[in-house]
């Protein structure tokens, strides 16, 4: 039931807030001095609504006591070309940075974001290349049957890993050069995309266990609305020729908004897992490695017996 209700409670808050802040961009924002005509007030507003909304779903999922599914292999095309997409834009900024880097162009507003520290900038756009490379190879994976980070853990550091240093040079800049509602709407969000991203790749990896799965709904939830509603609107308002962000942020936008799609798709898939696992559960709390194989096993050999029985006969009548 809770689950549900963190569902409509995220949908509501997406059909509300992200027309209110297009809105408050397109009719509120001046365009010759980038500053609201209400001298900011609509805009605290709705970033307090934000900010409730996405304690709710935080809250929501932490009281969700429902065990968690196991991840069973199979593919998942939408959240597959999102990821693709998303790694393709994560590479774009990257490359990017190096470019900058050595020509020496780097200044605050850098695509990348990693401003003036040039050891932080290198250190970022080498493993934004890796991340890159990881997301779009983990997008190929999820179009056939989303076994890559089984096969290969590894590859699941990489992402989170970036995400931090990107992190930390968003802190660096942001509070030197951003206001206060630029900074909630740019680090806030990242900050959560980097939680969700440490939360699949022990998922999708079967190294923490169904426990992770509930992490991914804890942080995914609240970054989708955040990341939409930090990313989507800015980015409508440009398309409509109405200066909401600056140019050199394209990037970011574009990065985060893809990202938040396809959190929102896999949370989305993950829901319709649980729906059909109702009727064969394998959804049991684990407390170890070991249980989470006993448990994979048992899984493994319940499909091997149901193939082996034909139709309408039973297992326990055709071991008799």
């Amino acid at each position: 039931m809770i689950r549900k209700g963190i569902w409509w409670v995220l949908g509501a808050a997406l059909v509300l807030l992200l027309p209110g802040r297009w809105a408050l961009d397109a009719l509120l924002l001046e365009e010759d001095t980038g500053l609201y005509r209400d001298n900011g007030q609509w805009s605290f507003i709705l970033l307090g609504a934000f900010v409730v909304v996405g304690l709710a779903l935080l809250l929501l999922c932490r009281l969700d006591k429902k065990a968690p599914v196991l991840w069973s292999p199979r593919s998942l095309p939408v959240s597959g070309v999102l990821a693709i997409l998303a790694g393709a834009m994560v590479l774009y900024s990257s490359v990017l940075s190096v470019v900058q880097l050595s020509r020496g162009e780097l200044d605050t507003s850098s695509a990348s974001l990693a401003g003036e520290q040039p050891l932080l900038t290198a250190l970022t756009s080498v493993l934004g290349l890796l991340a890159a490379l990881s997301i779009m190879v983990w997008g190929g994976s999820l179009l056939n049957r989303g076994t890559l980070f089984q096969d290969h853990p590894i590859a699941g550091l990489f992402p989170p890993v970036w995400g931090c240093l990107e992190l930390a040079a968003m802190f660096v800049n942001s509070a030197a050069e951003a206001s206060v509602q630029e900074n909630f709407y740019s680090v806030l969000p990242f900050g959560l995309c980097v939680l969700f991203l440490f939360g699949q790749s022990s998922y999708f990896s079967s190294v923490g266990g169904p426990v992770s799965r509930r992490r991914m709904y804890q942080y995914g939830a609240p970054f989708v609305l955040l990341g939409l509603g930090g990313s989507l609107p800015p980015l409508v308002c440009l398309a409509m020729g109405i200066p909401a962000a600056e140019t050199d942020s394209l990037p970011f936008l574009g990065m985060l908004l893809l990202f938040s799609l396809y959190a929102l798709s896999v949370l989305w898939s993950l829901r319709r897992e649980e729906s059909r696992s109702r009727l064969h559960p394998v959804s049991v709390r684990l407390s170890s490695t070991a249980d989470l194989d006993r448990v994979v096993m048992e899984w493994r050999q319940k499909q091997i017996t149901r193939k082996d029985t034909p139709t309408g006969e039973s297992p326990a009548g055709k071991s008799e």
